[in-house]
């Protein structure tokens, strides 16, 4: 009987301003939530086909935006555990995943299966704001299913010598980078930051950008301790 996404939040409209009490909306977006995560329909192949074209599209303008920021990801994927998994999800290794990935009778199947696997009560982790009891939150979330540590399969994650040395991406440019970590007797610094803006924007401009020809060029420390060149 809901009219409209402002009433569905129970709040009223002001301009462009949407006023809705804590207390009111929590109940619906928690109910969205559930039709999101529990309740997807994976049936409709025909449907997730397209939804998995759309986004083989979407990584390749990505690519062609900021390629640099994907080389160095692709090149620093090995240093960390974390930025292994991150190049997996959301990398180049992802737009390979999905231009390999076929979406055939077996997939409503194993996307149920996974989902099941990956929305759990049992390690889940909740931010909320201090308005938000912990009583209200877990009532929110009770339709997740409790789960076992052996639904949490742990994921293979590529290993360096498993990552290839270039991509090819549709496009005009090409992107390299390379990373490294700092050596362990020498901890990050501001400084460092501060250095490797001032190369960029000048000795690196100067000979690679205007001189040489590239399209760009940078130097990056971050305080993970990941030195990063593209």
């Amino acid at each position: 009987d809901i009219k409209s996404p402002v009433e569905a939040l129970g709040g009223k409209s002001v301009g462009e301003t949407l006023l809705t009490p804590t207390k009111i909306y929590v109940k619906p977006v928690n109910a969205l939530l559930k039709e999101i995560l529990m309740e997807t329909d994976f049936s409709d192949v025909e449907a997730m086909e397209k939804f998995r074209k759309q986004s083989v599209m979407g990584f390749e303008r990505g690519y062609n935006r900021s390629g640099h920021l994907y080389a160095l990801m692709s090149a620093g994927s090995p240093l960390k555990r974390s930025g292994t998994a991150k190049e997996i999800l959301s990398g180049i290794t992802q737009l390979h995943f999905l231009r390999d990935f076929v979406v055939d009778e077996k997939f409503p199947t194993e996307c149920a299966d996974l989902s099941r696997r990956i929305f759990r009560r049992n390690g889940l982790i909740v931010s909320y704001t201090r308005e938000l009891s912990e009583e209200v939150v877990a009532q929110g979330l009770a339709f997740l299913p409790q789960g076992d540590e052996a639904m949490a399969k742990q994921a293979s994650l590529v290993s360096p010598a498993d990552t290839p040395d270039g991509y090819l991406v549709p496009g005009d440019s090409g992107f390299a980078g390379w990373t490294m970590r700092l050596p362990e007797d020498v901890p990050f610094q501001g400084s460092m930051t501060v250095a490797a803006r001032i190369l960029s924007l000048d000795y690196l401009h100067r000979e690679l950008r205007q001189i040489g020809g590239a399209y760009g060029c940078g130097l990056s420390f971050q305080g993970s301790g990941r030195v990063g060149f593209y």
